[in-house]
């Protein structure tokens, strides 16, 4: 049975669901960067990414001021922590990295994405080598495996 603290989150992001139209598992993404970001809608929906060739990822953040790039892949389960997300989805997302060693290699893992993950991974490969931090983030609501550590 959900907790009382789930069942509120899960009512925030069915909120964002009916007042952006937006599927539950983008809403999810939406709901952790405004709530983590305190970005406007405009803001928000500029920087997710998700849906066919995203390359496994959902959403940028990227922070001129602080020069740092946030590169966030989600999984999102309706009920919560039912079942255990899978070393391998978190395995994959962190070849995520890769994408900004080289122009050469950037270029290849582009070429078939999305138009939106195109112009978002395209900015933030250029602020990291201007000198950016990098971070990757999976952000889920699917229980831990006992493997992965937090």
């Amino acid at each position: 049975m959900p907790s009382k603290k789930y069942d509120k989150f899960r009512k925030e992001v069915d909120e964002i669901v009916d007042k952006h139209g937006l599927k539950d598992y983008h809403a999810f993404v939406y709901w952790f960067i405004e709530t983590n970001y305190a970005w406007d809608h405009d803001k928000i929906t500029n920087s997710i990414c998700d849906g066919c060739h995203d390359k496994g990822v959902d959403a940028v953040i990227i922070n001129d001021v602080e020069r740092h790039v946030t590169v966030i892949q989600s999984k999102f389960e309706h009920e919560g922590g039912v079942s255990s997300i899978k070393d391998s989805e978190i395995k994959q997302f962190s070849t995520a990295r890769d994408y900004f060693h080289s122009q050469k290699g950037f270029a290849t893992v582009i070429k078939n994405a999305n138009s939106t993950a195109k112009l978002v991974l395209e900015k933030a490969f250029h602020d990291v080598k201007k000198g950016y931090t990098l971070e990757l983030d999976f952000i889920t609501t699917h229980k831990r495996s006992s493997t992965t550590k937090t």
